[in-house]
């Protein structure tokens, strides 16, 4: 099992290594940042561009980068009418429109290391499905506003086939007057979303990533906002929490307080996969009494947590299990089920399932798809419902997920689903369940604790404290009114 996973990870280590010596090449033919205005009180430690709304060429069809790196947003080819700087507000105003960076952006964050930060001032969600901020064409890389939820708005971060940061906020419109940063570093599993400088979620990346190009706003309707931007940044490494919130406050002055004294420049505590390499049962698997080696079966029972996403679509990839409507289990029971045992109690926060590529190759996606968890393995709570997250560019077809507004205690977990009509096949590669190594705590008003987060709106104050620990720094931010 360990040979296979090496081999797995070998080629995108190779592509790795490639990606960042191109990346290397390309920011060594120019400067380093340069001492500036623009950049006071900024963090410029492996700061590969800087995009404020007040450095521009006179005529506003350029956007120049400030770093000194030269990687300039070209404006000429686009309508003016619906992209333009406003002096006044200092603020460069897109209305559904796709800005692509230049190409040594979108190199920078196929390297798997990087911190990307938008300043927004107003903003207007006028997507059907999404708000979409920084994406890719492949989609690898996506920072959305998700709204096609029915119970909850999210604010989510796509990265690949990596485990997504994504958390119920109050509103749409929760960028407005906001500062979001996104730190990656796949090679320290550090994969953060901050608002304002306060930490929102935090996950482990396993892998990096490759995007084809990268831009800013949407023109599709389903993803479209009109949105002012006072800055963007882009660096070539994970800034740590201090240094995010030090950016935070530079983009409000320079006002807010902050303490560093105790930061160790250590990623703050992720969520961690409670049911890697946990025994499971599982029913519903079909095996071919003529070849059993199609479709691919559970060979050793460990393949569906055995932490190992298959790295193709293609169905004859040993880490995918085949699960069909002609097992004869499942025809019994009218529906497949796997049930992974924790070992222990835990504080469980969120499930995902890994599927192959649906809709293609007689591959179907499974019907009426049921989370559930128990202390004990007999007396069920249900999650609910999982959410189809599409993965086209990794050719995975989908991850079912749910996360929890609040953590459930749980040894045991459970997934139930219908398979596709007729003798459709599904293909799971790994089912994963999340707990919190430390859950952050974002007080609402300052008189009580609870699970929100932070508002993005400018009229109230926030206040978050950071747990002092010997792995992670103080930070205190508050937000100016």
């Amino acid at each position: 099992m360990k040979g296979r996973i090496v081999m797995k990870k070998l080629p995108a280590l190779i592509l790795t290594l490639c990606l960042a010596a191109g990346l290397l090449s390309v920011f060594s033919l120019v400067s380093p940042a340069q001492s500036n205005s623009v950049l006071d009180d900024y963090v410029t430690d492996g700061l590969a561009a800087f995009y404020a709304a007040s450095h521009h060429s006179a005529d506003g069809k350029t956007w120049l980068d400030a770093s000194g790196n030269g990687l300039d947003l070209d404006l000429a080819s686009y309508d003016e009418s619906n992209n333009y700087f406003d002096g006044e507000k200092g603020v460069f105003v897109n209305k559904s429109t796709k800005i692509f960076f230049d190409g040594a952006i979108a190199t920078l964050i196929s390297t798997g290391k990087f911190t990307t930060e938008m300043v927004i001032k107003d903003t207007d969600v006028t997507g059907s499905d999404f708000g979409t901020y920084l994406n890719c064409t492949n989609d690898a890389y996506s920072l959305f506003m998700r709204l096609n939820d029915p119970a909850n708005v999210f604010v989510e971060f796509k990265c690949g086939t990596n485990q997504r940061p994504k958390v119920a906020v109050p509103d749409k419109n929760y960028f407005k007057d906001s500062t979001v940063t996104v730190t990656f570093d796949y090679s320290t599993g550090v994969n953060c979303l901050y608002v304002n400088g306060a930490l929102l979620q935090s996950k482990t990346p396993t892998e990096p990533f490759t995007v084809t190009d990268f831009y800013l706003g949407h023109n599709d309707g389903t993803r479209s906002h009109d949105t002012e931007f006072a800055c963007i940044r882009f660096y070539d490494r994970a800034l740590t929490a201090a240094e995010v919130a030090e950016n935070y406050a530079a983009d409000n002055g320079g006002s807010l307080p902050i303490d560093t004294s105790g930061d160790t420049s250590e990623p703050p505590a992720a969520k961690q996969n409670r049911a890697e390499e946990q025994p499971y049962t599982a029913s519903g698997i079909y095996v071919d009494p003529n070849n059993q080696s199609i479709p691919y079966p559970d060979t050793d029972g460990k393949e569906l947590t055995d932490g190992v996403i298959p790295s193709t679509a293609v169905y004859s990839d040993p880490a995918w299990v085949g699960f069909s409507a002609n097992s004869t289990d499942y025809k019994e029971s009218g529906y497949a089920e796997i049930v992974v045992d924790l070992g222990e109690v835990s504080e469980i926060t969120g499930v995902n399932i890994v599927l192959s590529n649906l809709g293609s190759a007689g591959i179907g996606a499974p019907k009426e798809f049921v989370y559930s968890y128990s202390e004990d393995g007999e007396n069920w709570n249900e999650l609910g419902y999982g959410a189809y997250d599409v993965e086209p560019a990794a050719n995975l077809g989908a991850i079912i997920n749910n996360y929890l507004n609040e953590s459930a205690a749980a040894r045991y977990v459970r997934a139930r689903f219908k398979n596709s009509e007729g003798n459709g096949w599904m293909f799971i590669g790994e089912f994963q369940v999340f707990e919190d190594a430390e859950t952050p705590v974002f007080p609402d008003d300052g008189s009580s604790e609870g699970q929100s987060p932070p508002t993005g709106d400018a009229g109230i104050a926030l206040a978050v404290l950071v747990a002092i620990t010997a792995l992670a720094g103080a930070v205190i931010v508050k937000k100016r009114s």
